[in-house]
């Protein structure tokens, strides 16, 4: 009997949408079928068996069946140290990843920037200043930390006469962000301009004044926890033995999907709030790759991932004027976004089976998304409202790139143990090559079992 070493399922990450540390940003989180990542080849078995033909002549055939039917399990991530990466790929605090500044003056300003306003009249002295980049501008300070645990169980089809191994599976998130510590800070005044009651007035007071001229908006620490985007994945992969020296095996596979979008909707009225899912929208992720393994223990592989997003229509706080900035808007439009394509690299090296259960490596991911592009109802906005809507940073390309350290024990096939446990742990280190992305250091475990 041979065991050969077929495909390593990877799967695909929703990455920006997902789970971002501030709407639509890349994070360095998994997801829910990342949980494929790290889990071994979809095993199949084949036996060299003797058969006697009709004419009765002994001849050998090969025989293929699968190691297990059903895998199922858990995996849990933390992310810890959260920075985040601007759109010239700097280095910045968490919440200040689309801009270093907030302006309170152009919330409520319709005009050019620079140019006067008299605004919010129902402050005790209406006041009228230019925005400067200094007055009436505050920085947001504040931290964020994330807590994923996601669920699956795939099964194989009984499709024995379509060449390959087929599995269909279901993935579960659920996720926790926590913001805490949120705070507004005056921008340095080192020139000394005169500032008049801005401050008393406007910046010192910003949670009232967002909250009563703002229509509700709210700008203060946050929990989004709840249900993910639960997706179904139909994945296929065959193996191939080989006859060159120390290339034991050739896997390719192949994965489609759909991501249904049951997490809830971002929270328009809390500027710091994230969508756990893709924000309402339906998305079908695709993806294939290849894994080499060799007699001495090493496996090669590599994948490429694309997620498709369709179109959809909600009500956001967007953009009304080129002058403002990226959390305090005032104004919600109903608009309809066309998701950007997201795309994922990545290539892994591991010492596989080694002392018949050990594996450890470490792989490489790199993550592109493009920008988002904004449509309104022309019955109730004026096209004009598009470009500053499609000028926004939050909504522009994005790149992230990690690397992960891995090492486990699989106890799945060896000794009699035909249920498992296979068990991995892992740590992922954002690498500082990146824009507009928030970038944490995540540790995670997860644990599965095959029957």
């Amino acid at each position: 009997m041979k065991n050969t070493r077929g495909l390593l399922a990877l799967g695909i990450a929703l990455v920006g949408i997902t789970v971002p540390a501030m709407p639509y940003a890349h994070t360095n989180f998994g997801f829910a079928y990342d949980s494929y990542l790290w889990q071994p080849p979809a095993a199949q078995i084949k036996n060299e068996v003797k058969k006697v033909t009709s004419e009765g002549v002994e001849k050998v055939c090969v025989e293929t069946k699968d190691r297990y039917k059903v895998n199922y399990g858990i995996s849990m991530e933390y992310g810890f140290d959260m920075q985040g990466l601007d759109k010239d790929g700097e280095t910045v605090e968490p919440l200040r990843i689309f801009g270093p500044s907030e302006s309170a003056i152009a919330m409520f300003n319709e005009e050019p920037a620079g140019s006067a306003l008299n605004f919010i009249t129902g402050l005790t002295t209406p006041l009228s200043l230019t925005d400067d980049d200094i007055r009436g501008r505050v920085t947001l300070d504040g931290k964020r930390k994330e807590t994923d645990v996601n669920i699956w169980l795939s099964a194989a089809l009984p499709w024995e006469s379509v060449p390959g191994r087929w599995e269909l599976g279901i993935y579960i998130p659920l996720k926790m962000v926590e913001t805490t510590d949120v705070a507004w800070v005056n921008v340095p005044n080192p020139n000394n301009l005169p500032i008049g009651q801005l401050h008393t007035q406007l910046t010192d007071v910003l949670d009232h004044v967002t909250d009563v001229y703002g229509d509700g908006l709210r700008v203060d620490d946050l929990k989004d926890h709840g249900l993910g985007d639960i997706t179904c994945m139909l994945s296929w992969n065959e193996e191939y033995d080989q006859l060159e020296d120390g290339l034991s095996t050739v896997g390719l596979w192949a994965r489609a999907g759909v991501a249904i979008p049951t997490s809830n909707r971002r929270d328009v009225d809390h500027a710091l709030s994230i969508p756990l899912g893709n924000d309402g929208a339906w998305a079908i992720p695709l993806a294939g790759g290849m894994n080499l393994y060799f007699e001495n223990k090493l496996r090669l592989g590599a994948a490429a991932d694309i997620n498709v997003l369709f179109n959809e229509t909600g009500q956001r706080r967007l953009r009304t004027s080129a002058c403002q900035t990226e959390l305090l808007l005032s104004q919600e439009v109903e608009a309809t976004r066309k998701a950007g394509t997201q795309l994922r690299i990545t290539a892994i090296a591991e010492g596989h089976k080694i002392a018949e259960v050990f594996t450890a490596g470490v792989s490489y991911q790199g993550s592109w998304r493009s920008e988002d592009e904004f449509s309104v109802d022309h019955s109730r906005w004026d096209d004009s409202l598009t470009g500053p809507i499609n000028t926004s940073e939050r909504y522009q390309e994005s790149v992230y790139h990690q690397l992960i350290f891995r090492a486990g024990f699989d106890w799945s096939d060896e000794y009699g143990c035909k249920h498992g446990p296979r068990i991995n742990a892992f740590f992922k280190y954002p690498l500082k090559r990146g824009k507009r992305t928030a970038i944490y250091k995540t540790f995670g475990a997860e644990i599965s079992f095959n029957f």
